[in-house]
């Protein structure tokens, strides 16, 4: 039998790839639409105020592969505590961002701890 790691054999079915510790920052989303920049602001702004998110920047993406309307490419950023979010709760905004608008990306931020600290 072939050893991957100390732990794992190669024929264990997970993923073999090492786990650094890490916690969620933010992430961006990709927003199909022909509203107002300000409009999309404003209501992203009032979806992110009951979420661990902070609507951080909404700019026009550069690709605009939309076919109708325009693509904005929103940044959200951490507002909870650090250690506290996860998946869960980018996908109770993202929900709720779609409950509205029409999403088509996203990208996760997050950052990785130094060995030994706990997140």
């Amino acid at each position: 039998m072939n050893m991957i790691t100390k732990s794992l054999a190669a024929g264990t079915p997970v993923d073999a790839v090492r786990a650094l510790p890490r916690s969620v920052t933010g992430f961006h989303v990709v927003i199909e639409t022909d509203m107002e920049l300000e409009d999309m602001r404003a209501s992203l702004e009032g979806l992110a105020e009951r979420s661990a998110f902070d609507l951080a920047a909404l700019d026009e993406c550069a690709r605009g592969t939309a076919e109708e309307g325009r693509e904005l490419c929103a940044e959200f950023t951490l507002a909870a505590t650090n250690g506290t979010v996860g998946d869960p709760q980018i996908f109770a905004l993202l929900r709720d961002i779609a409950g509205r608008h029409r999403w088509n990306a996203m990208q996760k931020r997050l950052t990785h701890a130094p060995r030994g600290t706990r997140i």
